[in-house]
């Protein structure tokens, strides 16, 4: 029973990431006296090794993302190894590049940018290692198979946005000047947050986005504070509202207003 109940945990793992991992760590059996001996013996109670990488632990919500991710792998009995994405494609790719000649279970990544990660990806399905894209596409939905994602974990970008964009408009009364930071603009995420903004806007002809759209600050908030505050200084009249990609990004702004 209890190898039974650990190869669906494998399997589950495998297909679908750490997703509904509450369900699987309910279904964990206590096991009897001298079962941390068999777990040494049998191979089927090994910890699974995975090695996770996301965008940059600069973030807050990146960082959140590790610790909880480590919290389910000691829970689920998943050893877990982190790469730190930098906010930065090519230092990522480096990285990943280092890591794909080892032993894994499974691996998860949060591409830095869409296509960063390809050629490793393929790297790890030529060995049979299960690769999960999470958050950001690591390629396009329609290469994702040939490339060895075996699943993409990702929220909807752009309705949250809508919903986030559609609550400015009825606090700004659906008028005034507006700013919008963006995140990376070859991030997915991003590029569907940037999408729900534009479809809600376009609803409010009185509405104006000073300088004339998005401005992409990469995830960073000193550069995000710097651009803020440089759209604020073209106005001559106060600015009806704002919105960014993160919350890292507005917070370093609150200042400035």
């Amino acid at each position: 029973m209890t190898n039974t109940i650990d190869a669906t945990r494998r399997d589950f793992l495998g297909l679908a990431g750490l997703s509904a991992a509450a369900l699987v760590a309910g279904c964990q059996p206590s096991g009897p006296a001298g079962s941390t001996s068999a777990a040494a013996t049998d191979p089927a109670l090994r910890p699974l090794r995975a090695c996770f990488s996301n965008a940059g632990l600069q973030s807050t919500w990146c960082a959140l993302g590790k610790k909880t991710a480590e919290l389910w792998g000691k829970l689920l009995n998943v050893e877990i190894e982190w790469v730190d994405g930098e906010f930065d494609p090519e230092k990522q790719r480096n990285k990943i590049d280092a890591i794909v000649h080892r032993d894994w279970d499974f691996c998860c990544f949060q591409a830095v940018q869409i296509d960063s990660l390809a050629e490793p990806t393929k790297r790890l399905k030529e060995r049979n290692i299960p690769v999960i894209s999470m958050d950001t596409l690591l390629v396009e939905m329609d290469q994702m198979r040939d490339t060895g994602v075996w699943c993409e974990v990702t929220p909807d970008h752009v309705n949250m946005a809508e919903m986030a964009v559609g609550h400015l408009m009825k606090k700004i009364g659906g008028k005034g000047k507006v700013i919008h930071i963006g995140g990376l603009s070859a991030h997915s995420g991003a590029v569907g947050r940037k999408q729900g903004f534009e479809n809600v806007v376009a609803q409010f002809p009185e509405v104006e986005v000073i300088g004339g759209g998005v401005r992409w600050c990469d995830w960073k908030k000193e550069k995000a504070r710097n651009t803020f505050e440089s759209l604020l200084q073209q106005e001559t009249t106060p600015i009806a509202g704002a919105f960014f990609h993160s919350d890292d990004m507005a917070l370093a702004c609150v200042d400035a207003v």
